[in-house]
């Protein structure tokens, strides 16, 4: 039952890019022949994360990191610490559901990891993450998010990322540069509500991967 549980939760994964190809094409070959513009014309603001130091000790507010992003696109909070934000400052190094939250710095093959905060809890981000938020009228987070989750996001981020000492860098007037396909809004908020189903689907698998583990080392015991 584990092992079955784990297949059906990385099929969900899967699921997630077939339907974003099957609904937007390969962006390499862009066969549906979608507007390509710069990110430059569908953001609003970018905006760096706070350089308060985070500190074990729970207090003031959880800070998001860039271990906080997995690979995949997807928010873990397993591994959290706090930091102190002055109350004045909050709003500039807060998130709000639907920011998608970039990656800037890291090794060359995880520079660029990107996802979309999907709470309504108060948290800070920390400086190598850049926030972003988009005109709502011409693109949707989740969208963008799965779009630079792709094959073809991943190979043009990893290519495009600036080297450093056993680092890369990615900075907001870059990021602002990424072409992307840009289909119409509809299709776009259509995606989103697919993923916010499958997601509730696959945290009902989780969910029972934990059960189904309790009960294992129960009976290992």
């Amino acid at each position: 039952m584990r092992r079955k549980r784990k297949e059906a939760i990385r099929l969900t994964e899967e699921l997630l890019k077939s339907t974003f190809l099957e609904m937007f094409g390969d962006p390499v070959t862009n066969p549906k022949g979608w507007e390509i513009c710069s990110m430059k014309k569908i953001v609003v603001e970018t905006q760096y994360g706070t350089a308060e130091k985070s500190q074990e000790v729970m207090g003031g507010l959880p800070i998001l990191r860039m271990n906080n992003i997995t690979y995949s696109g997807e928010i873990d909070l397993n591994s959290l610490k706090w930091c102190q934000i002055p109350p004045k400052d909050e709003d500039k190094f807060t998130v709000k559901r639907g920011d998608l939250l970039f990656n800037r710095t890291n090794s060359p093959e995880l520079v660029g990891k990107t996802a979309v905060w999907r709470s309504d809890g108060k948290f800070a981000y920390a400086g190598y993450l850049i926030r972003v938020r988009f005109d709502k009228s011409k693109a949707n987070s989740e969208y963008v998010s799965a779009f630079l989750n792709s094959n073809y996001g991943k190979r043009y981020l990893l290519e495009k990322a600036k080297p450093s000492i056993n680092m890369s860098n990615f900075s907001a007037s870059e990021f602002l540069k990424i072409p992307i396909l840009l289909p119409d809004i509809e299709t776009q908020h259509r995606f989103d509500e697919f993923v916010s189903y499958t997601r509730m689907m696959s945290q009902h698998l989780s969910d029972g991967l934990g059960d189904y583990n309790n009960l294992f080392n129960s009976l290992l015991s």
